[in-house]
């Protein structure tokens, strides 16, 4: 009997209260929008672009800045040209040790260290420039 008292007076508050909230207008909830993007034109191939290849194409801006234009399969693609890689730069990182005839070379590599060993007559421009760069003297910093 006692728990069933509790009980009615839980309901009634209950009521109560969803009544009172029953009586109050209801403010309309605020629209957010979101904020619009600019409508971006789609990129376009200059009349002036040079073909250099399948789906490839050069052109030199007003600026003087050159440009690769290519077709892909998700439309036209735009990038600056960049300068190409010489083999200049690629005896760098190359450790070189001379012994007699024979040269052993050694570059860190992602797996480890990776070190082989040639005769003099048998290496490549690269090998030869590694051999050049640690011939030269060391200047002092």
């Amino acid at each position: 009997m006692f728990h069933m008292g509790i009980l009615l007076m839980m309901t009634a508050a209950d009521l109560s209260q969803a009544s009172a909230t029953a009586k109050k207008p209801a403010a309309a909830p605020a629209v957010k929008r979101a904020p619009v993007a600019p409508v971006v034109a789609p990129l376009t191939l200059p009349a002036t672009a040079v073909a250099n290849g399948p789906n490839q194409w050069t052109h030199t801006d007003a600026q003087g800045k050159e440009w690769i234009y290519r077709q892909g399969p998700f439309g036209l693609t735009r990038a600056p040209k960049q300068a190409p890689v010489t083999e200049s730069r690629m005896h760098e990182g190359i450790t070189v040790t001379e012994q007699g005839n024979t040269v052993r070379f050694s570059r860190q590599g992602p797996f480890g260290v990776t070190e082989w060993t040639k005769k003099m007559d048998e290496v490549n421009d690269v090998e030869r420039a590694a051999i050049e760069k640690s011939r030269a003297p060391k200047q002092k910093q």
